[in-house]
């Protein structure tokens, strides 16, 4: 067992800021919103094993989550930028067949 001792701090998970949207626009700047924090999140406790020297916990984050946050999170972006371009209607349509493929 690893010598440092770690402790449990319980906090609270915090829900989207709005659970219902108008408009998928809306709803995929909400999930973007969602994968920041816990990419934060992530980052966090990244800091906190380094600072206890906890290698293995680092390249664990780093090999399973890390760079899976910041593709998802390039991915929504992306997906923003192309339902702001495709506009409402017909692109709107597009967009929603794209995703769901």
């Amino acid at each position: 067992l690893p010598s440092q001792a770690w402790r449990r701090v319980s906090s609270k998970i915090l829900q989207p800021s709005s659970m219902e949207w108008g408009r998928p626009l809306e709803a995929m700047e909400a999930a973007l919103e969602l994968e920041k924090t816990v990419n934060q999140s992530l980052l966090d406790l990244h800091k906190a094993a380094g600072g206890q020297g906890d290698a293995h916990l680092c390249d664990f984050l780093e090999a399973e989550y890390l760079t899976e946050q910041v593709e998802g999170i390039k991915e929504i972006g992306d997906m923003i930028t192309k339902i702001e371009r495709a506009g409402d209607g017909l692109g709107l349509h597009i967009m929603d067949k794209e995703i769901g493929s």
